[in-house]
């Protein structure tokens, strides 16, 4: 009987564990374009939210990008258009896995 209710409890505890896991959702900025620094491949980004706060987000070569409905590159960020990115904080900087443009 008490075998059982370990091997319950283990399985619980376990199943659990794998659910919190799957709940973490990426992390995201969303704002308007204040300015891009190609050569350091960042964009300062006002918030949605606060927009006198101001939020710095990373891409790379493996960052996907999308204008509108259609694939884009880093190169067609520009200051003013509104954004979301989505990635992984590195302090307070986001290192951006998938960004999304509208155009103006």
């Amino acid at each position: 009987m008490k075998k059982a209710l370990v091997l319950a409890l283990a399985f619980v505890l376990a199943l659990s564990l794998s659910l919190a896991a799957q709940e973490a959702k990426p992390d995201r900025v969303s704002g308007t374009v204040r300015s891009v620094d190609a050569k350091a491949m960042s964009i300062e980004v006002n918030m949605s939210q606060t927009p006198s706060a101001v939020r710095v987000v990373l891409w790379d070569d493996k960052t996907k990008v999308q204008v509108g409905d259609k694939p884009g590159t880093a190169a067609d960020i520009k200051e003013g258009m509104r954004i979301v990115a989505i990635g992984k904080f590195e302090g307070v900087k986001l290192r951006a896995t998938d960004i999304r443009v509208r155009p103006r």
